[in-house]
């Protein structure tokens, strides 16, 4: 294994470093393989997005372990391989044309769930709704206000999801981070680090967290679990195609109220439609692409910004290649 990792190990990218990466399925494919992971190569995002839109990517790549994960995007780093987290897709917008980079997904990682005590450790793949459950079975709250949410830990960790008293990094002990091909643990015993989604630049990759959860008693953290379940069902539209929050409250200003104030509510644009019921959230009808979804959101923004002088801010992950607005 060093020998076929030391094929990538340089500090020259090499001359192969300026072409696309659709260009390099081969050498993409070799990374994989000297790391131990899958490599699917040609894939339609809009298949692994909760919306249900999105171009085709170069290649998706799925690490078996968490020091797999991290060699991983040190050799693409120096390979001049450009590459994002997927996750579980449930906060993405990717655009429509080809994907010139490298999706990474840890949901087929090998490691499971260690709990120690009153803590749990997961990795970043590790599907939240199981991770929310395991706990209860154990008798350990503070995981409750996560009932509902979908997606894994990784984007949860990323966005900061929660409700009031149940923020996920209200629980966060320590985080584990891809670094120079190494797993790091944050914080160190000598360093300080506040840990929080702000923390962290889309060039980091989390591959792992330790939570400190707390004993409860069983009946109440699952009383407590189907209640912020039932309102997070209630916060959502159901049985149509969409992704988190659009757009980040601004200041003062919720985004949904603000939408609906500007006349937007059950607007559509294409197969793409602001929901009726929580105009937070633009929802796939079945046919939209994300031409349909950006230029929905398009318009809420120049009106926003016109009527009310204010910039509202994507609250997804926008997915656009360089170049792109």
């Amino acid at each position: 294994m060093q020998n076929a990792l030391s094929n990538f190990a340089n500090d020259d990218p090499g001359p192969g470093a300026g072409r696309r990466a659709v260009e390099r399925i081969e050498e993409i494919e070799a990374i994989a393989r000297a790391t131990e992971s899958q490599c699917r190569t040609w894939q339609w995002l809009k298949n692994f997005t909760a919306l249900g839109v999105g171009g085709p990517v170069a290649a998706i790549v799925y690490p078996s372990t968490v020091a797999g994960a991290a060699r991983l995007v040190d050799l693409l780093d120096r390979a001049g391989l450009r590459w994002r987290a997927l996750g579980h897709g449930t906060s993405i917008l990717a655009a429509d044309e080809v994907h010139n980079y490298v999706a990474i997904s840890l949901r087929l990682l090998d490691e499971r769930l260690v709990f120690e005590g009153d803590s749990v450790w997961a990795h970043a793949g590790y599907s939240l709704p199981a991770l929310v459950l395991g706990a209860a079975e154990r008798g350990l709250s503070g995981l409750e206000g996560l009932a509902g949410v979908a997606g894994g830990l990784g984007g949860a960790l990323r966005t900061g999801a929660g409700t009031p008293g149940y923020d996920i990094w209200r629980v966060v002990e320590k985080v584990t981070l891809a670094e120079g091909g190494e797993v790091r643990t944050r914080p160190e015993p000598d360093a300080v680090l506040e840990l929080d989604p702000a923390a962290f630049t889309d060039g980091d990759l989390i591959l792992a967290a330790m939570l400190r959860l707390a004993p409860g008693d069983p009946e109440e953290i699952r009383a407590e679990m189907a209640r912020q379940a039932g309102a997070c069902q209630t916060a959502r539209p159901v049985g149509l195609g969409g992704a988190g929050r659009i757009f980040k409250d601004s200041g003062a200003h919720a985004a949904a109220h603000l939408i609906d104030q500007l006349g937007f509510r059950g607007k559509s644009c294409g197969g793409a439609r602001v929901s009726e019921t929580h105009a937070e959230f633009i929802v796939n009808e079945g046919n939209a692409t994300a031409e349909d979804v950006f230029g929905l959101s398009d318009q809420i923004r120049e009106r926003a910004r016109r009527e009310r002088g204010l910039e509202l801010e994507y609250g997804i992950d926008v997915w656009k290649d360089e170049g792109e607005s």
